[in-house]
């Protein structure tokens, strides 16, 4: 879950005064400098970090950084490897930031009293604190430096690049993907010519798969011990679902529509962009993550059928940035990772990363009606009759949705164990949205430099005010 950031916004000058003239408000710590800030939990006017980090405002910000901080604690809670991984964090805070805006003697002259105490490594400080539960003690125990770097970094917005990024599974692929499209053998000298064969549409196909590999960085090399590690590093695919019912035993003697396979690409668009949101854990969390597939998938919530590529893709893009919108480059490169899993991991292989998807979706729509019907239990015990009615109403009618979301999931994955090889001639028509969206975005950055060079600043300059009455000469 990403961590709380704190923004600092300017302040209007002209709101700051009352009086609407044109003065500037004064720092209401130091009574000297002008105010650019206000404290978010006094509302405090002041100019910098200095005066904040004051004496006279210790007090407030104190308080407010440590309660920041158990904040983060408390969303990391999880298994040992969880609580390693916040270690790492708080260390990398430790030895890698230092205060934005501290002098080069303050910090020496700290690193100086620092050093004669003999104050020991983060690590031995908190051994043995459980950082789910004693989120106060740890709090205690770092030094005053290390809480004002931390209340620096937290300012700053930089709290987020302490998280590693997680590589998906779906960006492994096998180097046999790569296939040279060689020209026909001559004709033996013994064998009667054969007229030259007439390109295909599989030929056209080939090609295009041939850029895209290429395009994507998958190289036909030996694998390094490099390759090996990051490989290690990096999370392995979801397993598939053991038990997948024949395509003929799910519709019986009905027939599968042709829209199937672009509602598949709604799906996979759709479960891309929650994973890459959640950075790989969104296992801890499948309520929330049943609610934005939701979200953004009209074929789950919906059952919306499409006819094309583009209308399918369009309409996730579209859903996303009503709900759980990050930016244009973030949901651009999504559709890269619809061609990842399109690609599967290996020539031979071409529905594994699908399969591999679908059944994690399957799984997650299933751990989110456990925790549901989990959650219900409790409210009945806990709650007022009439608003354990509405809860249990709401949380009925999700559960059923998940119920309904996996037998949709069973009918993919047995659509695409007999349709394996149609979702990869999709891949060229992908990789042409991403090339569209890619270019629209760089000719709007374009734009949008040309006119901030012009204006000298990010926002246009204030129209000039319109004189009701004016002298005549």
């Amino acid at each position: 879950m990403a961590a709380p950031t704190v923004r600092l916004t300017a302040e209007n000058p002209s709101k700051e005064t009352g009086a609407g003239d044109d003065s500037t408000a004064v720092c209401d710590l130091c009574l000297k400098n002008s105010s650019k800030y206000r404290c978010p939990r006094c509302s405090a006017a002041y100019c910098s970090l200095a005066c904040y980090q004051s004496q006279k405002h210790s007090g407030c910000s104190e308080k407010f950084s440590r309660e920041h901080f158990q904040e983060v604690l408390k969303n990391k809670k999880g298994s040992a490897a969880d609580r390693k991984k916040m270690l790492e964090i708080l260390e990398r805070v430790e030895t890698d930031y230092k205060p934005l805006f501290q002098d080069d003697e303050e910090e020496d002259e700290e690193g100086d009293e620092e050093t004669e105490g003999g104050a020991a490594s983060l690590e031995e400080r908190i051994a043995g604190l459980d950082l789910d539960v004693d989120i106060d003690e740890v709090w205690e125990r770092l030094t005053d430096k290390e809480k004002r770097d931390f209340e620096t970094v937290l300012h700053a917005g930089k709290l987020g690049a302490l998280v590693p990024i997680w590589k998906p599974w779906w960006e492994s692929h096998e180097a046999d993907l790569i296939k040279v499209i060689d020209n026909d053998p001559p004709p033996s000298s013994k064998a009667p010519p054969q007229p030259p064969r007439q390109p295909s549409y599989i030929d056209e196909i080939e090609e295009d798969l041939e850029k895209v590999v290429n395009d994507l960085g998958i190289k036909d090399d030996q694998t390094t011990d490099q390759d090996l590690v990051e490989e290690a590093a990096s999370s392995n695919p979801p397993k598939i679902l053991k038990k997948i019912a024949k395509l003929s035993e799910v519709l019986r003697s009905k027939k599968a529509s042709d829209s199937v396979i672009y509602n598949l690409l709604n799906i996979l668009y759709s479960y891309a962009y929650v994973v890459r949101l959640y950075n790989g854990a969104h296992r801890d969390l499948p309520i929330q993550l049943a609610k934005n597939l939701l979200e953004l998938s009209a074929t789950l919530s919906h059952n919306v059928n499409f006819t094309d590529t583009e209308e399918s893709l369009a309409s996730a893009v579209h859903n996303a940035s009503i709900s759980l919108f990050n930016s244009n480059t973030f949901s651009s490169s999504i559709l890269r990772d619809v061609t990842h899993l399109l690609l599967g991991q290996a020539s031979d292989s071409p529905t594994a990363y699908i399969q591999s998807a679908l059944s994690d979706m399957h799984r997650l729509f299933g751990a989110a009606r456990k925790q549901l019907a989990k959650e219900n239990k409790n409210s009945s015990k806990n709650s007022e009759p009439e608003e354990n009615r509405s809860s249990k109403d709401s949380k009925g009618e999700l559960h059923k949705t998940c119920f309904n979301c996996q037998k949709k999931l069973e009918f993919f994955l047995a659509w695409n164990v007999e349709h394996k090889d149609e979702p990869r001639m999709l891949i060229p028509e992908v990789e042409a949205m991403y090339r569209s969206r890619q270019a629209s975005e760089e000719q709007h950055n374009l734009t949008k430099s040309a006119f901030e060079m012009q204006w000298g600043d990010n926002k246009p300059p204030p129209k000039p005010k319109n004189r009701l009455i004016e002298e005549l000469s």
